[in-house]
């Protein structure tokens, strides 16, 4: 009979099964996990992770924004520089005495803040002053001018936090100061406080924007957080902590999940199988 040829075909196809050691159905679970874990790293903003942002890569790309952000200014001014001192208010900016950013932190998911300390020369009391900025850009900013050539220039929309309280002697020099600071190097925007960027700064800036808004991989260990994230789906733990957000993510996620519940099964099956026969 039809259906006896095929439970005979069954048979021996589950005793072949059973038959594998127990000790290669452990290793194709655990590889199972890096090798989706490579999978989840290459779905463009398949994974939301909100909290990556606090974990010490998270931390370690604020930091390493911040450096971005001050190299930008410091070279924006330098070069102007090379044309003509730059003076705010008759005080002139030390170049000899490096402009410094610092406190970079997030608010919300599109939103960072900074400080920015300059060092004003008063030639008449020869003394320096010091002009603290509480400087908030935000991930909307972008712009981009067309420059000589095929070139554009790129550059990011800042503001000046008028939250920050200060004296009412210094807040003058503070506005004037943050104008001249973030006044373009060619003059194209006057208007409008911006910094200027090189491709590669706003391709990292565009990428912390993103990390911080909470795709999983753009803060920095992204496939680290997948193979934590791939292990907890195969575990079929479930923590939460990082979800699929796209239609192909959660289809991978679910596969994964079963292959998992799959494995498990088939480990357990051949360590009985071979119990049973020992008996």
């Amino acid at each position: 009979m039809p259906n006896g040829k095929v439970i005979l075909a069954l048979d021996k196809f589950f005793k072949r099964i059973s038959s594998i050691n127990p000790f290669f159905y452990i290793i194709f679970y655990l590889l199972a996990i890096p090798i989706f874990a490579g999978v989840y790293s290459a779905i463009p903003s398949g994974f939301y992770a909100p909290y990556a942002q606090l974990e010490y890569n998270g931390k370690s790309d604020a930091y390493q924004t911040g450096i971005l952000i001050q190299t930008a200014i410091r070279r924006a001014l330098h070069t102007r520089s090379l044309k003509s001192p730059v003076f705010v208010q008759k005080l002139k900016f030390r170049e000899d005495i490096p402009l410094y950013v610092s406190g970079l932190s997030v608010i919300g998911n599109s939103t960072i803040t900074f400080e920015v300390m300059a060092m004003l020369w008063n030639e008449e009391k020869k003394d320096n002053i010091q002009i603290p900025m509480q400087i908030v850009m935000r991930a909307s900013s972008s712009m981009e001018q067309p420059a000589t050539g095929y070139d554009t220039q790129l550059y990011r929309v800042v503001e000046l936090d008028d939250k920050i309280p200060f004296t009412n002697e210094l807040q003058p020099l503070i506005n004037s100061a943050f104008i001249e600071i973030f006044r373009p190097v060619d003059d194209v925007f006057t208007s409008v406080p911006m910094l200027e960027l090189s491709k590669y700064e706003d391709r990292k800036l565009s990428q912390f924007f993103d990390g911080i808004s909470g795709n999983a991989i753009s803060i920095n260990g992204g496939y680290g957080r997948m193979c934590y994230f791939s292990s907890v789906v195969i575990t079929t733990v479930g923590f939460g902590d990082i979800v699929p957000i796209t239609a192909i993510s959660r289809s991978i996620v679910a596969i994964e999940a079963v292959l998992g519940v799959i494995l498990a099964a088939l480990f357990l099956n051949a360590v009985a199988y071979r119990a049973a026969r020992r008996i």
